[in-house]
């Protein structure tokens, strides 16, 4: 069974009912899956423009290495905060779907096969998602995978050692993928002083244009490199 947090009936922006799960810390609080699905559900208020204003912090999702399932799906976001999560042993870490103006940080995403992904619904299209001092490392397929987004803003943390397993690379493993930006903003990703290592096969920063014009920044990140394979 899932974890449900359903506020899709929410009609105002102004209704004073949105959740806060905090934990007592990534050592003590854990929600631990050992099923297909998703681990924790968050369904937004109906309508576009609607604020969630929920907050989930201070625990860890924990999964089992089984294949379709998911620590955490958020459907129709904004203003939503995750702070001094983890999430690890997942196919997908976090399942995001029309999330914008939302902040994670200090979240560690370790272990999964993929460590999230960001793409339309029927709201919106990824944009103003802020990463700060995130850690995402050792996910066996890839890091994050933002489609269509605008605005992806990562300060410091850590992408390493994504899209390999124990040094052996996935074919079409990356560390952070931008793809096609540009629909919602002209501002793809904005990245400052992260770090960057070990990501396989592909690209530790990969962006691939095809339809939209979007600038994209990487400033103050350094790229490192353990051994001279699988690039």
């Amino acid at each position: 069974a899932e974890l449900l947090i359903d506020e899709s009936a929410i009609t105002s922006d102004t209704e004073i009912t949105r959740i806060v799960i905090e934990g007592e810390g990534d050592g003590a609080t854990q929600l631990y899956s050992q099923h297909a699905g998703n681990c924790l559900r968050y369904l937004g208020g109906a309508g576009g423009g609607l604020g969630a204003y929920a907050q989930i912090k201070s625990l860890r999702f924990r999964g089992s290495g089984i294949t379709n399932s998911v620590g955490m799906l958020i459907d129709n976001a904004a203003w939503l905060t995750v702070e001094d999560v983890t999430v690890m042993d997942f196919d997908l870490g976090i399942d995001g779907y029309d999330v914008l103006s939302s902040k994670f940080d200090s979240v560690r995403q370790r272990f999964n096969n993929r460590a999230e992904r960001y793409q339309y619904s029927n709201t919106s299209r990824p944009n103003a998602i802020l990463k700060i001092n995130c850690t995402v490392g050792s996910n066996y397929v890839y890091g994050s995978n933002v489609i269509g987004g605008a605005g992806f803003c990562v300060i410091g943390g850590a992408y390493e050692g994504n899209g390999q397993n124990a040094g052996v690379p996935n074919v079409s493993g990356f560390g952070i993928k931008m793809n096609d930006s540009g629909f919602e903003g002209v501002v793809g990703l904005a990245m400052f002083g992260t770090y960057l290592e070990f990501n396989a096969q592909i690209a530790d920063v990969w962006i691939v244009q095809s339809t939209k014009n979007a600038a994209h920044t990487v400033v103050g990140s350094g790229f490192a490199r353990i051994d001279g394979t699988a690039y």
